[in-house]
């Protein structure tokens, strides 16, 4: 996403919201919506949100990651075709248990492999399980069901007001108006994902679950993003940039190093909202330890619905941005962008696939805008 190259959205609300600037000469590293240099050397790999939910068939539980603001609809996969992509659906928060999915293009397929064991080595592909074409539905052998593809980007979010809540909080000022604009700015913007219907039997009762992307780079595997609880780091890391990056790069069990970062921006927030009176220690505590590690939980079967640090998972449909904005300022917050009805469906794939909608757009599309600001 450099040089002559349109800007996705989320490569805005990365740099721009976070107000980071990175030394690197190259493209920076980090999670979901480009704030790192890997991943806007290769959005492809740049991961955007993962959901965790039952799906429409009983006794199986989907899993979707988003991923690649550049996707359109073409004849090419949204995938990187030197990249590995994985879910990892851990047991326990210390991931000492469980199993990983992957993702990588063989040919003109899609390989899916299992990995035993969910926090394995960077570049891990393990063993094949069965294949799959770009934007048709398949079956494994094992009963999971899958669709890769670019879609309609479901994600809710006012990034003009994200812009303005970062400035009025660096200024040292708390400005209730920021989120009065209401535009979704990803409205009319496209992603790739991946979907996958997995057996509830193959998961246990429990299951944290984090994704991440890789590529091959000289003679070794490079982890480019990693993505679970949406918008950390772009509300709760974006003043640590060396944090950041370090996120970006490592996997939850190494979290314990971004507690300090998360409550000193809950801290300074809470303390300018003046919402936790006496109180602010306490509540900052409390938000790091709901959002680290980084991993999105889900009891299997259950509802879903996100709530940080529960076993809640995450539906296409939760307004996740409404939630962080309000853990963040310690109230009630909206940002106004509270609907993606047209950009998700309740039948499997449960996306909006690009090849569903009158030509081959997504509803609203606008091209790639360059920017979010006010």
């Amino acid at each position: 996403m450099k040089g002559t190259r349109p800007f996705a959205a989320r490569l805005t609300c990365g740099l721009i919201a976070a107000g980071m600037v990175m030394a690197s000469p190259g493209p920076a590293m980090a999670s979901h919506h480009f704030d790192s240099s890997l991943s806007q050397g290769n959005p492809a790999l740049d991961l955007t949100d993962l959901f965790v939910f039952p799906a429409e068939r009983k006794g199986y539980t989907a899993f979707v990651v988003d991923f690649n603001p550049t996707a359109k609809l073409d004849d090419k996969s949204p995938l990187a075709p030197d990249g590995l992509y994985s879910i990892h659906i851990a047991r326990s928060a210390d991931l000492s248990q469980g199993m990983t999915l992957t993702f990588r293009m063989a040919g003109d397929k899609v390989r899916v492999g299992k990995v035993l064991g969910a926090n394995e080595g960077v570049g891990s592909a393990g063993e094949e399980i069965g294949l799959a074409a770009v934007g048709t539905a398949a079956t494994l052998p094992n009963g999971m069901r899958l669709w890769i593809g670019p879609i309609s980007d479901p994600f809710m979010g006012n990034c003009a007001g994200l812009v303005r809540q970062d400035a009025a909080v660096d200024a040292g000022r708390f400005d209730p108006t920021v989120y009065d604009g209401k535009r979704d700015f990803f409205i009319g913007k496209a992603v790739g994902s991946i979907v996958v219907e997995v057996p509830d039997a193959m998961l246990g009762k429990d299951v944290h679950v984090f994704a991440t992307s890789a590529r091959h780079l000289g003679d070794t595997w490079v982890q480019v993003n990693r993505m679970a609880n949406p918008l950390l780091t772009h509300m709760f890391t974006r003043a640590d940039i060396a944090n950041t990056l370090e996120h970006v790069q490592h996997r939850p069990d190494s979290d314990g190093m971004r507690v300090a970062t998360i409550r000193g921006a809950v801290l300074r927030t809470v303390t300018l909202t003046g919402s936790k009176p006496g109180a602010e220690v306490a509540y900052a505590d409390d938000v790091a330890h709901r959002l680290l590690p980084d991993l999105l939980g889900y009891a299997v079967g259950g509802p879903a619905s996100y709530v940080p640090g529960t076993l809640g998972g995450r539906k296409i449909a939760d307004d996740v941005m409404d939630t962080q904005i309000s853990l963040l300022w310690g109230r009630q917050q909206s940002d106004g962008a509270n609907e993606n009805a047209a950009r998700r469906q309740n039948a499997f794939p449960y996306v909006m696939p690009l090849a569903s909608l009158p030509g081959g757009l997504p509803v609203g599309f606008e091209g790639q805008q360059t920017s979010c600001a006010s």
